[in-house]
């Protein structure tokens, strides 16, 4: 508990301090006026028919539950199935830093290839990494368990990287279809469901360790228990990060049809025919 409040301070002072950063150094930008009101049936209709977005918003439903899944209960893996609880601050530390580090690269990679290649890459490298997690057992080096926590934060940046970037793609698409920019309502959907279903992942993932009955408190479990944290930590977040893929696979905007997408909206935009909505 007192770790836990020391580190809600300094989270604090930290998020106070690059707030006002913000505010100082961040630009203003530009106000953009529109001419009509939106309203909420346009709104609703410009999600529900874009096909790309709904496929896109799918797969990071899937995504988003299986981090969460893995989050929810990483602390209790380490600590409670692999007795690992003074190695855990390392391990997370230097999960986190690995993370970090790999951005630079994948945004090398969107450049040098395309951002859905990218984004393929970064989930097959998490999804790997994950799976891995199931060859970590009591008794092996802590070593190993901080390279596979590592490799799940590397490949989980990329989508963090790649992922807004195609949702930019597919906003365009928006503006062509729909003959208006709702850039920012995509956006909106897609942080909440992102931030809706690593909470719901985390959740479902304790209930099920606690529907096998394995109890952190205890340093004695039963096969049925490990199943049970196994299978809440690695089994069912792998098969959420498949099913991730496949619609991953299945959004239609490559850099080719973006480019035409591209095209048809400034176009458009000579005309005047293309309202924004912020």
């Amino acid at each position: 508990p007192e770790t836990l409040r020391i580190a809600f301070y300094v989270g604090a002072a930290l998020m106070l301090c690059t707030l006002s950063l913000n505010v100082i150094l961040a630009p203003d930008g530009q106000v953009i006026k529109t001419r009509n009101q939106d309203n909420l049936r346009m709104i609703i209709r410009s999600v529900a028919l874009n096909k790309p977005l709904l496929l896109f918003m799918t797969a990071f439903i899937f995504a988003g539950t299986s981090f969460g899944m893995w989050t929810g209960l990483l602390f209790i893996y380490l600590d409670g199935y692999l007795n690992l609880a003074d190695k855990i601050a390392t391990i997370l530390l230097l999960g986190n830093i690995a993370g970090l580090l790999s951005i630079p690269l994948w945004l090398k990679l969107i450049q040098s290839t395309n951002k859905s290649l990218a984004l393929v890459t970064g989930m097959l490298f998490y999804t790997l990494l994950l799976a891995g997690c199931l060859f970590v057992k009591p008794g092996i080096s802590w070593l190993l368990s901080m390279l596979f926590v590592g490799g799940v934060y590397t490949g989980f940046a990329c989508l963090t990287v790649a992922a807004p970037a195609m949702l930019g793609d597919i906003a365009d698409y928006g503006v062509l279809k729909f003959k208006k920019n709702r850039t920012a309502t995509y956006f909106a959907v897609f942080t909440l469901f992102y931030k809706v279903t690593l909470g719901l992942g985390s959740g479902l993932a304790l209930a099920i360790a606690g529907h096998f009955e394995f109890d952190a408190a205890i340093t004695t479990q039963t096969d049925t228990a490990i199943f049970g944290l196994r299978l809440a930590f690695i089994i069912l977040p792998v098969l959420c990060a498949l099913i991730a893929l496949i619609f991953i696979f299945r959004t239609p905007i490559n850099e080719h049809r973006h480019n035409i997408i591209r095209r048809r909206i400034e176009s458009r935009s000579a005309n005047n025919r293309v309202e924004v909505f912020q």
